[in-house]
């Protein structure tokens, strides 16, 4: 259910790549986008899903596992409101910060170009806090065995890009224009996949349990887990900040190299994260068990061969056929 998910947003994703090629190719508008939409997801990608999964679903998973269904409820609620908190801080600071940031993150650029990106890291920042509600909203339903939705709801994004570019296509064909049409898609798309998964979310928690405060029982264990994980994904961000400050310095590069990192992270997704996202909730409920030391061990190999079966063919295949 994960991997079909993953893979209709990724046959749109490739849609929208293919029209975003078609319009902007590796063009000024076309690098100044890929650099201004790195930026919010480094932010997205440290608070949002992968982080809060693998910190929040094991907390959660173990509190509906012992049938404390009003714990997992106030646990999600404190997470969702520290969450929301931290994004618009970020939020604000990035809107705020945006020109340092495109220095930072795209030194190469300069004029028209720098002034673009300037101006759609601007727009684009409000999505990280939609964006860090939607990784909310996959780990509530991860961790009631809801696998389908929050992998398939990043399909209206892809979507909502598509419709932006095209509807602006018929009245502003520059590039910069384009390039902001797009962004402003980007935004309400990220809106649509959070609105698409929260009635679920409230179906199973009975309604959305908002707080701000942290004086809940899991909060302290989510926080300590979640540090970790941020170091280890913040390695990931900074390599992949580096990839566009060095592509900045070449016309077309930064462009370039998010074309081919589309492609190559498809197997990654469809196999990797597949078989880790389902297996999250699992391994969390067994590691909390006595006797579930064995079937851990079980259900990480498994795991390990299956992503293994997949990726060293679809790695060969790249390599032959890129």
């Amino acid at each position: 259910m994960v991997a079909a998910g993953i893979l209709l947003t990724r046959l749109l994703g490739f849609v929208r790549e293919r029209v975003f090629a078609h319009y902007l190719g590796n063009g000024p508008a076309a690098d100044a986008f890929r650099a201004a939409l790195k930026i919010p997801n480094v932010l997205r990608n440290l608070l949002g899903e992968g982080t809060l999964s693998a910190s929040f679903i094991p907390v959660y998973s173990r509190l509906l596992d012992r049938g404390d269904t009003a714990g997992a409820r106030a646990l999600a609620g404190a997470v969702l409101g520290l969450l929301t908190a931290a994004a618009a801080v970020a939020t604000l600071a990035g809107i705020a910060l945006a020109p340092l940031l495109t220095d930072v993150v795209a030194f190469g650029f300069e004029g028209p170009t720098r002034d673009l990106t300037v101006t759609l890291v601007r727009i684009l920042f409000p999505m990280t806090g939609l964006m860090v509600v939607s990784g909310w909203c996959l780990g509530i339903l991860n961790s009631h065995r809801r696998f389908f939705l929050p992998y398939a709801a990043p399909a209206v994004w892809n979507i909502a890009g598509i419709a932006a570019l095209w509807l602006a296509a018929f009245w502003d064909r520059r590039p910069g224009s384009l390039a902001t049409a797009l962004a402003w898609g980007t935004v309400a798309g990220s809106l649509l996949q959070v609105l698409l998964q929260l009635p679920a979310c409230a179906r199973l928690l009975g309604g959305l349990p908002f707080r701000l405060g942290s004086a809940v029982t899991g909060v302290r264990e989510v926080r300590t887990a979640w540090l970790p994980v941020v170091l280890g994904a913040g390695v990931a961000q900074v390599a992949s900040v580096v990839d566009t400050q060095l592509g900045s310095l070449v016309p077309g590069g930064v462009a370039a190299l998010g074309y081919a990192q589309l492609l190559q992270s498809l197997p990654i997704s469809l196999f990797g994260v597949a078989v880790a996202a389902s297996a999250l909730p699992e391994l969390s409920r067994e590691a909390g068990r006595e006797a579930g030391q064995g079937l851990l061990r079980d259900r990480l190999g498994a795991g390990l061969v299956r992503i293994a079966f997949f990726v060293l063919p679809a790695a060969l295949g790249y390599i032959l056929l890129g």
